[in-house]
């Protein structure tokens, strides 16, 4: 993987994949995540078709939680300052 496949593709923070680390997958943190994160990853892609997120990058878990309860909101639209968000923390294992 390469050095940028580190950095969650939303806020560019650290994403803090076991993967990225050489480590199994099995000892990731987004395994023991509850909730589809597939769904909002691609609600949050449809309202912003300008970020093109490759299969290969991992969102950082605070996008993974801000993804899913944007989601969770009545109309099912995902605002488009998710990436500009000034109190998003990354996750650091």
């Amino acid at each position: 993987m390469s050095s940028s496949a580190a950095l969650c593709p939303i806020c560019l923070h650290e994403n803090g994949c076991a993967m990225v680390r050489g480590e199994s997958i099995e000892q990731c943190w987004c395994l023991e995540r509850g909730g589809d994160i597939t769904q909002a990853l691609n609600a949050y892609l449809q309202a912003n078709p300008e970020h093109n997120i490759k299969a290969d990058k991992c969102l950082c878990a605070n996008c993974c939680t801000k993804l899913q309860a944007m989601f969770s909101t009545k109309d099912n639209s995902l605002p488009s300052q998710l990436n500009t968000d000034p109190i998003v923390k990354h996750y650091k294992p």
